[in-house]
């Protein structure tokens, strides 16, 4: 129930970041073309702010990005790249995967061996030096261990 609102927050709170710094990637764009020794007529930059949809107001790009997002699965095209981030996300999400199942499975197998262990030998040192590590995983904040996950420390 609380996940449209929080997605929803998420996704302003993204496009809001993504609009914070000054300027936009027209104007990046046209002083990277003059650092270059090329110029632009005034005409030519009017229409590439609007075929980039930088003339209109920030809310008003924004409702566009969501509606295209969650209308057709459009997420736009990337200024870095100069492809459609559908695309890009593709390209890599088949590593992501690997990657996530890997360390799940990973996690699971030392979580698994240790929980054996701990319970075979219980009160032993090797007990208590893995409950500690057990515990100082999961107080330890995730910008710290690199995880966001429930799974623990172990996933580093």
């Amino acid at each position: 129930m609380m996940l449209i609102p929080l997605v929803l927050a998420v996704s302003i709170i993204a496009f809001a970041i993504i609009e914070l710094p000054p300027g936009d990637y027209v104007s990046r764009y046209i002083s990277d073309l003059e650092m270059q020794g090329k110029r632009l007529s005034e005409e030519d930059v009017t229409r590439m702010r609007a075929s980039y949809g930088m003339d209109k107001p920030i809310v008003e790009r924004y409702f566009s990005w969501i509606g295209n997002i969650l209308l057709h699965g459009e997420f736009g095209r990337s200024f870095q790249y100069n492809e459609p981030v559908k695309n890009l996300i593709g390209e890599r999400i088949g590593m992501t995967l690997i990657l996530s199942a890997i360390t799940m499975v990973f996690t699971y197998v030392v979580a698994i061996t240790i929980g054996i262990f701990s319970a075979v030998r219980p009160n032993t040192f090797f007990d208590y030096v893995f409950t500690l590590v057990g515990f100082i995983g999961i107080g330890v904040s995730c910008g710290v261990d690199g995880g966001g996950s429930d799974e623990g420390f172990f996933v580093i």
